[in-house]
């Protein structure tokens, strides 16, 4: 009996931290302290800011882009299908073996499978008919600069967030059978066979194998440039840890995770100040993460990014969606945007 009180005290504490942890959780905050944030990070990739405009680029314009917008762009390379295609080619020259315009439509073959363009949703070509039930791939403008942040009115912001909630219920995902054939992975299985352990940065993570070479060259630059760069030396002391593969959902779509493929990777710091890193983040906390000022964000050195970029990975940053610790490999990006690279062009 005498040990009663203290069960009961015991008792109160697990269940305010029960309650806590399903705070937390429902909320989609990351708890504080944790190691691992890997969960809560995604790569909403589909909207990039250009200009006083923005868009998720489909076709011949960008979803939620005006029809101005859409004339404006319409010979752009990012909604230009063969133009896109073509980068695809040019982007894995490996996997690639033809490019072809096939039933009035722009397509490109990777073995015995061919890839339509179909209004940018990279349908299989038995998957044509289903189209209705796909969203598009992202496909827009990425230069080197940081992109100017535009400027909304209360319709424009009020059509955003009508968007992002869209998004969340519309249960339509992107087709993921070219990244599949690109990256030979259609399960968790076959995911989890492709990815290989390494050091980054000292901190261990899981990527695909195809990219090793290049994330140990994106490392060797970097860590020589920090001999001289104070500021770049100072970042990479602070990284905290780095998260690479991970089968799982974007957050907030149907759509899978280019972390899924072991081909994407979240840079965190050891420390967060209260500079925002992650869009949804910034949207809990009520700020206008469409157009947060990029002094209130964790920002890399723009050396880091650089070198990342050289390789084909795009960063986060440049994204309306933002996510200043996440770069993906999408050299097909860089070769849809090749004549703003062409004095640091990524390696092939």
């Amino acid at each position: 009996m005498e040990y009663r009180p203290i069960f009961h005290r015991l008792s109160l504490f697990l269940a305010a931290l029960l309650l806590a942890v399903l705070f937390f959780s429902i909320r989609g905050i990351p708890l504080p302290g944790s190691p691992d944030r890997s969960e809560a990070i995604s790569e909403d990739s589909g909207e990039i800011l250009r200009g006083n405009a923005t868009g998720e680029f489909q076709g011949s314009g960008g979803i939620g882009s005006s029809d101005l917008e859409r004339e404006m762009i319409v010979e752009e390379p990012w909604a230009d299908p063969e133009s896109i295609i073509r980068a695809f080619a040019r982007a894995y020259p490996e996997s690639v073996e033809e490019v072809a315009m096939r039933n009035g439509d722009w397509a490109l073959r990777i073995g015995d499978m061919w890839f339509h363009f179909a209004e940018g949703k990279m349908l299989r070509e038995d998957s044509l008919d289903d189209a209705e039930f796909y969203s598009g791939y992202s496909f827009y403008p990425y230069r080197p600069e940081l992109p100017k942040l535009p400027e909304y009115t209360e319709q424009e912001i009020a059509e955003l967030e009508a968007r992002v909630e869209s998004q969340a219920t519309s249960g339509i995902g992107r087709h993921m059978g070219l990244i599949d054939a690109l990256w030979g992975i259609d399960d968790f299985g076959s995911s989890d066979q492709s990815v290989k352990t390494i050091y980054l940065f000292r901190r261990q993570v899981n990527v695909h194998r195809s990219l090793l070479e290049d994330l140990a060259e994106v490392e060797a630059r970097i860590c020589r440039l920090a001999e001289s760069d104070a500021e770049l030396r100072s970042y990479i002391e602070n990284i905290g840890t780095i998260t690479g593969h991970n089968w799982r959902q974007i957050s907030g779509t149907s759509s899978r995770s280019l972390h899924s493929y072991g081909i994407a990777v979240d840079i965190l710091p050891a420390r967060y100040s209260s500079a925002q890193v992650y869009w949804r983040w910034a949207r809990q906390l009520g700020l206008p993460w469409y157009s947060l000022p990029y002094e209130q964000r964790l920002m890399p050195p723009e050396a880091f990014i650089r070198e990342f970029e050289k390789a084909g990975f795009v960063w986060g940053g440049k994204w309306r969606r933002f996510d200043t610790i996440h770069f993906e490999y999408r050299p097909e990006i860089f070769e849809i945007n090749r004549r703003y690279w062409e004095i640091e062009a990524p390696a092939p």
